[in-house]
Protein backbone atom coordinates (compact mmCIF):
# COMPACT_ATOMS: atom_id res chain seq x y z
CA UNK A 1 0.00 0.00 0.00
CA UNK A 2 2.95 2.31 0.33
CA UNK A 3 4.57 1.72 -2.73
CA UNK A 4 1.60 2.80 -4.35
CA UNK A 5 0.67 5.90 -2.68
CA UNK A 6 4.56 6.65 -3.06
CA UNK A 7 4.14 5.90 -6.74
CA UNK A 8 1.21 7.80 -7.49
CA UNK A 9 2.73 11.19 -5.16
CA UNK A 10 5.59 10.48 -7.87
CA UNK A 11 3.37 10.94 -10.40
CA UNK A 12 1.74 13.74 -8.69
CA UNK A 13 5.32 15.76 -8.52
CA UNK A 14 5.99 14.84 -12.14
CA UNK A 15 2.85 16.11 -13.82
CA UNK A 16 3.17 19.41 -11.78
CA UNK A 17 6.40 19.86 -13.70
CA UNK A 18 5.02 19.15 -16.86
CA UNK A 19 6.29 15.85 -17.37
CA UNK A 20 3.84 13.93 -17.83
CA UNK A 21 1.38 16.61 -19.24
CA UNK A 22 3.17 16.23 -22.74
CA UNK A 23 0.58 15.44 -25.74
CA UNK A 24 1.16 12.23 -27.65
CA UNK A 25 3.30 12.86 -30.78
CA UNK A 26 3.31 10.91 -33.71
CA UNK A 27 6.88 10.68 -35.81
CA UNK A 28 7.38 8.67 -38.99
CA UNK A 29 10.44 6.34 -38.42
CA UNK A 30 11.76 7.25 -41.74
CA UNK A 31 11.95 10.30 -41.18
CA UNK A 32 13.60 10.35 -37.71
CA UNK A 33 16.17 7.71 -38.49
CA UNK A 34 19.81 8.88 -38.85
CA UNK A 35 21.64 5.36 -39.52
CA UNK A 36 20.38 1.54 -40.48
CA UNK A 37 22.59 -1.55 -39.05
CA UNK A 38 20.96 -4.71 -40.47
CA UNK A 39 21.81 -7.88 -38.74
CA UNK A 40 21.70 -11.82 -39.67
CA UNK A 41 21.50 -14.16 -37.28
CA UNK A 42 21.04 -17.34 -38.28
CA UNK A 43 20.04 -19.85 -35.77
CA UNK A 44 19.52 -16.72 -33.28
CA UNK A 45 17.33 -16.11 -30.38
CA UNK A 46 13.90 -16.79 -31.36
CA UNK A 47 12.03 -13.56 -33.21
CA UNK A 48 15.73 -12.51 -33.62
CA UNK A 49 16.88 -14.17 -36.76
CA UNK A 50 16.61 -10.62 -38.53
CA UNK A 51 17.37 -7.10 -37.01
CA UNK A 52 17.24 -3.97 -37.50
CA UNK A 53 19.11 -1.30 -35.30
CA UNK A 54 18.12 1.84 -36.33
CA UNK A 55 19.46 5.25 -34.80
CA UNK A 56 17.03 7.47 -34.58
CA UNK A 57 16.72 11.37 -33.14
CA UNK A 58 14.06 12.29 -31.04
CA UNK A 59 13.86 15.79 -29.54
CA UNK A 60 17.16 16.53 -29.84
CA UNK A 61 18.47 12.89 -28.44
CA UNK A 62 19.89 9.99 -30.37
CA UNK A 63 18.16 6.73 -29.51
CA UNK A 64 19.05 2.72 -30.84
CA UNK A 65 16.13 1.17 -31.43
CA UNK A 66 15.82 -2.53 -32.03
CA UNK A 67 13.94 -4.51 -34.49
CA UNK A 68 13.14 -7.28 -35.33
CA UNK A 69 10.44 -9.22 -37.74
CA UNK A 70 8.04 -9.29 -34.58
CA UNK A 71 7.86 -5.26 -34.07
CA UNK A 72 9.95 -3.58 -32.10
CA UNK A 73 11.89 -5.21 -29.32
CA UNK A 74 14.22 -2.37 -27.62
CA UNK A 75 15.17 1.27 -27.24
CA UNK A 76 18.00 2.87 -25.76
CA UNK A 77 19.70 6.03 -25.19
CA UNK A 78 22.66 6.06 -27.89
CA UNK A 79 25.97 7.64 -25.96
CA UNK A 80 29.19 8.56 -27.70
CA UNK A 81 32.31 9.16 -25.97
CA UNK A 82 30.70 7.88 -22.75
CA UNK A 83 27.70 10.85 -22.79
CA UNK A 84 24.36 10.71 -24.30
CA UNK A 85 24.41 11.20 -27.81
CA UNK A 86 22.85 14.40 -28.97
CA UNK A 87 21.57 14.72 -32.93
CA UNK A 88 19.70 17.47 -34.85
CA UNK A 89 17.87 16.68 -37.92
CA UNK A 90 18.44 18.06 -41.03
CA UNK A 91 15.56 19.26 -43.33
CA UNK A 92 14.93 17.38 -46.49
CA UNK A 93 16.05 18.91 -49.60
CA UNK A 94 14.38 19.19 -52.71
CA UNK A 95 16.67 18.20 -55.39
Amino acid sequence: MKTRHFLLAIAAGLSSFGVCAEQDISLDLDSITIQVIYISMPGGPAGLGNSTIRKVCMDGQAYLLLTSPNGIVGLSASFKNGKPEQCTLLAPTNN
